[in-house]
């Protein structure tokens, strides 16, 4: 409601506009985006439509840092195992935001109890990609903020390169009672998968990568991978045109 009152267009008749349902709130403010800011960079661009307000409220001690508005409502809605705010309804005379009222995943919100700690160091972005990992979306961080949340512990990673998927840690597992479905997402180890390829080709005398993309359910990049490794090694090699060739094993 402050972020209302701060930053509505004062020159506009229409009021403020609250809605409120079982399922969410939505507020609907006179004044839409200002110029350079949109749904997507709403984070990292702050600006206000009314400075001697913003700066009242600030002085005021009614808001605890200009600007952080936004990322305060995403921070509360993750914590309380929601979905954040959500302003793609906003166009060029109304803002509009949504903020879900019901709890999404009761089995995150254990996690997240159990991990405040480690969440308390993070910023807003890091606190919205370990959100977006656990409803197995990508997070779009960098290497170097992935890295962080892996080396935390609050984030495990499987696959190589661009095959790379990012999980939640055992711990989210372990609270939620999906042992199995942490086994199965982390998957197998290299070694494990190049021993499948190797008695694959035992018993059938060649693979087609088709054959170890069924037999082994992990993505083309990582077999080739897999595949390469095991030549370099002098164990298996490649026979035939790059469309219609076959593995088999040397000697």
């Amino acid at each position: 409601m402050l972020n209302a009152f701060c930053h509505r267009n004062y020159s506009d008749g229409n009021s403020i506009r609250i809605k409120l349902s079982p399922d969410n709130l939505m507020i609907e403010n006179p004044g839409g985006f200002l110029k350079g800011i949109s749904a997507d960079n709403i984070i990292d661009r702050q600006n206000a439509r009314n400075r001697l307000i913003a700066d009242s409220l600030l002085r005021w001690k009614l808001v605890e840092k200009a600007g952080l508005g936004y990322d305060i409502m995403w921070e509360k809605s993750i914590l309380d195992a929601k979905d954040g705010p959500d302003v793609s309804e906003t166009d060029e005379f109304e803002f509009r935001v949504n903020i879900n009222r019901e709890e999404i995943n009761q089995d995150f919100l254990k996690y997240i109890n159990a991990t405040q700690e480690l969440l308390e160091g993070l910023d807003i972005h890091e606190i919205i990609a370990v959100h977006r990992i656990s409803k197995g979306e990508n997070a779009n961080l960098s290497s170097k903020q992935y890295t962080r949340l892996l080396n935390i512990g609050l984030i495990e990673k499987s696959g190589y390169a661009k095959g790379t998927e990012y999980f939640l840690s055992k711990s989210y597992y372990t609270h939620s009672n999906k042992r199995g479905a942490y086994t199965k997402q982390r998957g197998l180890s290299d070694e494990k998968y190049k021993e499948l390829i190797l008695e694959h080709i035992n018993n059938f005398g060649k693979a087609k990568i088709r054959e170890l993309e069924d037999a082994l359910k992990i993505k083309r990049r990582r077999i080739h991978r897999l595949l390469g490794l095991l030549r370099d090694t002098g164990k298996i090699k490649f026979e035939g045109t790059k469309k219609h060739g076959v593995w088999t094993k040397c000697g």
